[in-house]
């Protein structure tokens, strides 16, 4: 039985977060990424899960790793069978998790100037490539992100449930 793990994803930081997760996990488990945008449905969920091939004994779990700032898109996420891995407002907060709590509502332009204000390796972050810096800045820091992120309610502004991806990542290696 293979572990596959499909995650759908609105973004290029999105998917280049999903390619560390991949390399960072070398596992049976296989990551797909696949950009949808606003045009994901069941549908497009059930079509790549069978473009697949899968087996019937390969045991398949499908996330939903989407910014949660736009309404309409959330209403789509609902009726997905699916567990949406969603950051609210945006994936930069989860980034930024990993440096410091957060509790207080924040705009992805906020949260984004935050990430990038300190002198330290998030200084030249661009969206869509992360670089070796940042990624061993993420692998260290990831426990404090967690924490943080299981201490926020699911949905509201700040959010971030990636963590869910990354338990599910460590518990079937």
């Amino acid at each position: 039985m293979k572990q596959i793990c499909l995650v759908f994803c609105e973004g290029e930081t999105e998917e280049a977060y999903l390619d560390f997760l991949r390399n960072t996990y070398q596992s049976p488990i296989k990551i797909v990424s696949k950009v949808e945008g606003a045009d994901i449905n069941q549908r497009v969920v059930d079509n790549k899960a069978k473009s697949l091939r899968l087996s019937s004994r390969d045991k398949v779990k499908v996330f939903l790793m989407y910014d949660l700032d736009v309404e309409a898109v959330n209403e789509k996420l609902k009726g997905i069978r699916a567990e949406l891995i969603g950051s609210n407002p945006c994936i930069e907060l989860w980034f930024l998790l990993h440096r410091e709590h957060r509790r207080a509502s924040i705009s992805s332009a906020e949260c984004l100037r935050k990430l990038t204000s300190k002198n330290d390796c998030w200084a030249t972050y661009k969206k869509s490539d992360l670089s070796d810096a940042q990624k061993k800045y993420l692998l260290t820091n990831v426990s404090k992100a967690i924490m943080a992120s299981k201490e926020l309610k699911d949905g509201d502004n700040p959010s971030c449930s990636i963590y869910k991806l990354i338990d599910y990542l460590k518990v079937n290696i």
